[in-house]
């Protein structure tokens, strides 16, 4: 799971620093004082995935957390998706979103994905924002700019879907120990 998701947390902020700065992956957040009670994650060497200025506005900072899940898990089974993709995007919500609106003074994103390729909407927020940020400053079209980009998506998905699932036995093993942390 964990090369799962730096995979995607990676191709993101590869995506980010097209068009963003000061883009950093695991940022650590800004320890909380013993007087600040806020609901959620209150460690205090607790980190985010992805940090980045200029998504939104010209100097507004955004953090991201990402999440990856399998559908096709038993305890999906009987769920609607899109109930799914909400439920894994309010756990992030409810973990960080507080903490980094009124101690990092900045916006929160969870970007949750399924390992069979889909994203639940603020992803697709996400995605479709940076696709027009990077095609007006290439001057390609939007279409061919998203489509790259869900392409390198899915093929990160693909690809860690592939290694860590069993289908390539080998690969993975060939890889070094990286089975026992997923």
């Amino acid at each position: 799971l964990i090369f799962r998701h730096n995979k995607i947390r990676d191709t993101n902020a590869a995506f980010l620093r097209e068009v963003c700065h000061d883009v950093k992956t695991e940022p650590e957040l800004i320890p909380i004082n013993s007087c600040q009670q806020l609901p959620g994650n209150t460690e205090e060497r607790a980190r985010l995935d992805i940090s980045a200025r200029g998504l939104w506005g010209p100097f507004q900072k955004t953090m991201f957390d990402v999440r990856i899940f399998h559908p096709n898990a038993d305890s999906y089974r009987d769920r609607d998706i899109k109930s799914v993709y909400t439920q894994h995007e309010n756990i992030k919500r409810k973990n960080y979103e507080q903490r980094v609106i009124q101690v990092e003074k900045c916006s929160f994103m969870p970007l949750v994905y399924s390992t069979s390729g889909g994203m639940a909407p603020q992803a697709m927020v996400f995605h479709n924002r940076l696709a027009e940020l990077i095609a007006e400053k290439t001057k390609e079209e939007y279409r061919d700019v998203i489509s790259t980009m869900r392409t390198k998506l899915s093929f990160a998905l693909v690809k860690s879907v592939l290694i860590f699932d069993g289908f390539l036995p080998s690969l993975r093993a060939t890889l070094g120990g990286l089975e026992g942390r997923v």
